[in-house]
């Protein structure tokens, strides 16, 4: 005959291991919490680095668009940068693709809280904004050559990207960091 264990047996040998004791959920918050505090910043770090990455495509882009525009037009567009804010009155960068003769029609970059760097930005100044302009022949002019535009997260002082006209030809090229001080 099989002995099955009776409910009386079942909750004399089990009642005093079940659960946790106080002391060891304690420990176990603690361990998360001391792994989240170690995990957050690399989190944050993450995700500036991405919206940062995201502004520099897109400033590449409508660089890109002015001087594709301009071969296709024949006549001369530019791109133009300043800093704005976004919908919900986050800081974000402007841009405007447009003829060099019209009026710009701006834009909000897709990654809030990314800015034109102004002391690094050596375009040229139009009020508030930067622009670089493309000939009909998606050149710029030897003035521009080697002028950049630079964008970092709020007002500076940590990651920074920037995009170079690198030629007259207006040959575009990205770089970061300690690249983007000269």
């Amino acid at each position: 005959m099989i002995n099955l264990p009776t409910r009386k047996n079942w909750l004399k040998h089990h009642s005093n291991t079940s659960g946790f004791t106080l002391l060891e959920l304690l420990v176990v918050v603690l361990m998360i919490g001391i792994l989240a505090a170690l995990g957050i910043p690399s989190w944050i770090s993450l995700v500036n680095n991405n919206k940062i990455s995201n502004a520099q495509s897109e400033v590449f882009q409508a660089m890109r668009d002015a001087q594709s525009k301009a071969k296709v037009r024949k006549t001369t567009w530019e791109a133009r940068f300043k800093n704005g804010q976004n919908a919900n009155g986050n800081p974000a960068i402007q841009w405007s693709v447009n003829s060099a003769s019209g009026s710009p029609i701006w834009r909000t970059i897709s990654s809030p809280g990314v800015q034109v760097d102004t002391a690094l930005t050596d375009m040229n100044k139009i009020g508030e904004s930067w622009s670089v302009q493309f000939d009909y022949k998606g050149e710029v002019k030897v003035t521009d050559q080697g002028k950049k535009i630079t964008v970092v997260i709020g007002n500076g002082g940590g990651r920074k990207k920037c995009v170079f006209v690198k030629t007259t030809l207006g040959a575009l090229k990205t770089a970061e960091g300690d690249k983007c001080n000269n």
